[in-house]
């Protein structure tokens, strides 16, 4: 019995072509993702910031409002005299907490609160 073999090919390492067109095909995929990946995070990026921006904006603008407000709703809400408005004011503006904790306050309570904030109780 004869078998007759097709000819077969040296085995060894690729050929230099086969393998650079390889890595370059690599090379370049890993390019185009890398470059998609940094395009994509620069987008958020800037949406981010533009976010923060006008968040920051609103909330200036809320405190801006409040701070304005405060003084006829310390008037409003408050059996004090001239000098004890006017310290209780200075007080309240100096801390923001203190600011949006008074606008949390019912009518009721901020005389209360703002005579303890005055004695120096709060």
């Amino acid at each position: 019995m004869s078998f007759s073999q097709a000819p077969t090919r040296p085995r060894g390492p690729p050929t230099q072509s086969d393998g650079s067109s390889k890595k370059k095909r690599k090379s370049s995929n890993f390019g185009d993702v890398a470059e998609a990946i940094k395009d994509a995070s620069q987008f958020i990026c800037e949406k981010i910031e533009m976010s923060s921006i006008r968040l920051s904006r609103a909330i200036g603008e809320e405190m801006n409002d409040k701070h304005i407000r405060l003084n006829e709703e310390i008037m409003r809400t408050t059996m004090l005299s001239m000098v004890e408005h006017h310290r209780a004011a200075q007080i309240i503006l100096g801390d923001s907490a203190f600011v949006s904790f008074f606008f949390s306050l019912s009518d009721e309570e901020k005389d209360t609160w703002v005579r303890a904030l005055l004695i120096g109780s709060i």
